[in-house]
């Protein structure tokens, strides 16, 4: 397997507190990230459910369904493809 760098920004506090968690585990950060991957690639997911605050969430989602019934029904809505549609959905409403 060759291996390839991957660069990211994250916040400088959290990036220290993720380092000492994993140290504490017995592992780097590359060792961490490596681990996320291969399971989000076996399991064709993101390996762990991502909550928020619940009522937030769905406030956010009754919103986008409201505008999604309201561009339904307008003629002259410009429909989008499946994934264009998606990236615009987390996007604006932090999904």
């Amino acid at each position: 397997m060759e291996a390839t760098k991957v660069n990211f920004k994250t916040d400088a506090a959290l990036k220290e507190q993720a380092e000492k968690l994993f140290g504490q585990m017995g592992m780097n950060m590359t060792t961490a990230l490596n681990i996320f991957l291969k399971a989000a690639v076996q399991q064709g997911r993101i390996p762990f459910t991502i909550m928020g605050d619940d009522a937030a969430s769905r406030e956010r989602i009754h919103k986008a369904l409201r505008e999604a019934q309201v561009q339904a029904a307008d003629p002259d809505t410009q429909w989008l493809s499946e994934e264009e549609a998606f990236g615009k959905f987390e996007i604006k409403y932090g999904l």
